[in-house]
């Protein structure tokens, strides 16, 4: 993938099918996408289960997802169920400031007049069906709020693994912050298939179960 002018996410890389030669002439880069049959791929078919691009954020707070709006609602579902499971999993993680709107899929940059349709996460969703498709948005700073953690499941280990988190104040957002984060996708990732975490805080939810 290359970075160029097709499409931005606030700072998301793009996803351009190629680019302008000497001569003039559009230069195929990703011949492979130029494959109507590529286009049918179901979202269930797509053989990627997540692509999540990641991204540094200097104007917001915390650390949240731009996600896609699908039209099936079974799909959308299992869409939004993704960084809700993140959210369980991580303190620093903000579910309420993500996106899954039609309009963030479309709208054009304030800045640079750019569609968000060429973003990486609407891009390979639409390309290749891939179902779990999204930006991830951290802050350069702080985060906007804390969430409070449950312990998790199965916890013999004096919650060495996966330890609850009380409530606190925002930190300004360290190395250790972003690495919990990124802990938090792997989990959601593994708590989305039921029975397959056996430290999952699912069972501590609002609802109890996915």
């Amino acid at each position: 993938f290359l970075k160029g002018n097709e499409g931005s996410d606030d700072d998301d890389d793009t996803v351009p099918a190629g680019q302008n030669n000497e001569n003039g002439a559009n230069e195929v880069k990703s011949p492979h996408l130029a494959n109507p049959d590529l286009l049918k791929i179901s979202p269930y078919e797509s053989g990627i289960a997540y692509y999540i691009d990641l991204h540094g954020h200097a104007s917001k707070k915390g650390c949240f997802i731009y996600g896609n709006h699908l039209p099936d609602d079974e799909q959308h579902t299992d869409n939004v169920l993704f960084p809700k499971l993140i959210s369980l999993n991580s303190p620093h993680f903000d579910f309420e400031n993500c996106n899954f709107t039609i309009k963030n899929m479309y709208m054009k940059d304030k800045r640079e007049g750019l569609s968000k349709e060429g973003s990486g996460r609407v891009a390979l969703n639409k390309h290749f069906g891939i179902l779990h498709s999204y930006t991830l948005e951290c802050s350069y700073a702080v985060g906007k709020s804390c969430n409070s953690i449950a312990p998790a499941e199965n916890e013999s280990h004096g919650g060495r693994i996966s330890p609850g988190t009380p409530f606190s104040l925002p930190p300004k957002f360290s190395i250790e912050n972003y690495r919990d984060v990124g802990k938090a996708c792997a989990l959601a990732a593994i708590d989305i298939l039921p029975g397959r975490n056996p430290f999952t805080r699912v069972s501590q939810s609002t609802f109890k179960t996915l």
